[in-house]
């Protein structure tokens, strides 16, 4: 195990030795509560910005695996419609060309297994001639040991994480990896894939031993940890943010509660929640919607669960982001849902 990561796990259990566990989790009972958030949706004004949101296509063909994806419960088998995806996606990508979206975001997990199943939707987005910027997902790495190196590259994504200003509107996407360290995203012969396994280890018999429930997924090879690395990274972006007054949306496939070093995160992002509007995340195939410390946390529906599409569109105002629903997306029964800007953190002026 490398000295670094040796240093990370010890400051790390320092620090989960101060905090309490169980950490604020309303629901979304709970959501109007948040710092700068309203289930409503106000009228007026201009978008600054639009840009498209897509969760969990996870495409490939079971035929071309002997159907073995297709076992399990009953219920699971008759709501996932890997196949009809790549229609799902040409959907989605006609109405982002419609309201003239700036980009388009891929929350992770665009294939379910097989690297050649990449293929089909990339050459979509491809010719859809929209801008597109990938995340990370679990299922990314659902290929063979020896491709696993290959993925990034296959996405055509600058960095694991990564992150830009979208000036129109003063907005700063920071996109994270939660599978920097992690179980399923390196070959087994590998010295990370050691040291992700004894972070998971310790992980595990950390939770356990405090009798918490949160993050309750780490037992589980479907997440992983950021490191400290990339919460350096994150804490970069986020005071560069605080000094030019941005808004900051951060992305990443699992939740932010389902992370592994999830306290980590937070001690890291606390000093700037006025400037966070949410957590934006896939992963929870159901959706769901959060609070984590007054930071609104939303996971957005998958794809290719359920006989109806879902996807995203989220637009940019001087006050607010409103995120609208197509499909089975809904917030409380609602296709829209309103994140105000906190007041002392504007977006760009208004456009004429």
């Amino acid at each position: 195990m490398s000295s670094s990561l040796q240093a990370y796990i010890f400051a790390l259990l320092l620090s989960l030795s101060s905090l309490g566990f169980g950490a604020e989790s309303e629901g979304l009972k709970n959501l109007e509560h948040a710092q700068h958030l309203e289930l409503a949706q106000p009228k007026g004004s201009k978008s600054l910005l639009k840009f498209g949101v897509i969760a969990d296509m996870q495409f490939y063909d079971p035929l071309k695996y002997g159907n073995k994806a297709v076992k399990g419960k009953a219920s699971d088998r008759r709501s996932r419609h890997y196949l009809k995806t790549p229609d799902r996606l040409r959907e989605a990508i006609g109405k982002f060309k419609k309201h003239h979206t700036a980009f388009a975001f891929n929350l992770g997990d665009l294939i379910d297994r097989g690297f050649e199943s990449y293929d089909i939707p990339l050459e979509i987005m491809e010719e859809s001639d929209l801008e597109w910027h990938h995340v990370l997902g679990n299922h990314e790495y659902s290929v063979e040991d020896e491709e696993k190196p290959l993925v990034l590259g296959r996405l055509g994504m600058p960095a694991p994480y990564y992150q830009f200003v979208a000036e129109s509107a003063n907005m700063r996407f920071v996109v994270l990896n939660a599978n920097e360290y992690s179980t399923l995203a390196f070959p087994k012969d590998t010295e990370r894939y050691e040291e992700s396994k004894a972070l998971k280890k310790m992980f595990k018999a950390k939770y356990k031993k405090s009798g918490a429930d949160d993050p309750w997924c780490v037992p589980e090879g479907i997440s992983g940890a950021l490191g400290a690395s990339q919460l350096e990274f994150l804490r970069g972006a986020l005071e560069e943010a605080e000094l030019l007054n941005q808004q900051v949306l951060i992305m990443s496939h699992q939740p932010a509660d389902w992370i592994w070093d999830y306290h980590a995160l937070m001690d890291t992002v606390r000093p700037f929640r006025k400037n966070i509007i949410a957590f934006m995340s896939g992963h929870l195939h159901t959706g769901d919607e959060d609070i984590l410390e007054g930071i609104p946390s939303i996971s957005l529906k998958a794809m290719f669960e359920s006989p109806e599409n879902a996807f995203t569109i989220g637009k940019v105002y001087a006050n607010r982001l409103e995120l609208h629903e197509y499909g089975r997306q809904k917030f409380e029964g609602k296709k829209s849902l309103t994140l105000y800007f906190s007041p002392n953190v504007s977006s760009a002026t208004q456009h004429p």
